[in-house]
């Protein structure tokens, strides 16, 4: 792709422009009055988001990217036209997929980068794939609560605690191992199963930490669905 005279200053302008927008987004969406502003906001500012990327010069075919417009587009479309009752589970699922693309991004972009990865980018990375594993699978927990899929009352079992703790150890000991500067030959067996063992392991702290996770999604979207049916 040859881009034109600006490209790369338009880009960021774009970029700054659409990260306002999601603040903004947030902000409104807080009140009914204004939660249609705020929706509106967000979807402006993701289409310019959207578009500022389709222009950076590193994209050498849109083939894959069309194929993925279209796959999204045939399961988001469905998931839109729910009724208002269930906004809830269906931004919990959103929720999901979102965390689920920051996980995968993640991991693609450290096998991009392997094996000469900076500590600080495998710092951000692994970062990136535990709040994503977690954010992913605890959406999920919320969304089959929300829809009564999964039980209301909270899911404990014995020794509970114990998986929680030894998660976190899990967690941080995989963390601290992607980081730390190996051998090269060490470091080429080491952090691909690092960053393979952050996302396995944060997927299943979400599902852990998730079940009182449903109540306070849908305290938030509420006044979300007021403001839309206004």
């Amino acid at each position: 792709m040859t881009p034109w005279i600006g490209t790369d200053t338009f880009i960021e302008i774009t970029y700054l422009i659409a990260t306002a927008l999601f603040i903004l987004s947030l902000v409104w969406m807080k009140s009914p009055v204004t939660a249609r502003r705020g929706v509106r906001a967000g979807e402006i500012g993701m289409a310019l988001a959207i578009g500022g990327t389709l222009l950076n010069r590193g994209i050498v075919d849109y083939k894959w990217i069309l194929i993925a417009l279209v796959l999204g587009s045939i399961i988001g479309v469905p998931l839109g036209k729910v009724h208002m009752t269930a906004v809830p589970q269906r931004t919990a699922l959103s929720h999901a997929f979102g965390a689920l693309c920051v996980t995968l991004v993640g991991t693609a972009e450290f096998y991009l980068r392997a094996p000469n990865v900076p500590r600080f980018m495998m710092g951000v990375l692994s970062m990136e794939v535990i709040l994503g594993g977690l954010t992913f699978t605890g959406s999920l927990m919320a969304a089959g609560k929300l829809q009564e899929w999964l039980p209301q009352r909270p899911i404990t079992y014995k020794g509970q605690n114990f998986v929680n703790i030894a998660l976190l150890i899990f967690a941080r000991r995989a963390t601290s191992a992607s980081v730390r500067p190996w051998p090269s030959r060490k470091r080429r067996a080491v952090r691909p199963r690092s960053i393979a063992g952050l996302a396995a392991g944060a997927s299943e702290m979400g599902a852990v930490f998730a079940p009182g996770r449903a109540r306070g999604a849908a305290r938030a979207d509420w006044g979300f669905m007021a403001g839309i049916a206004q």
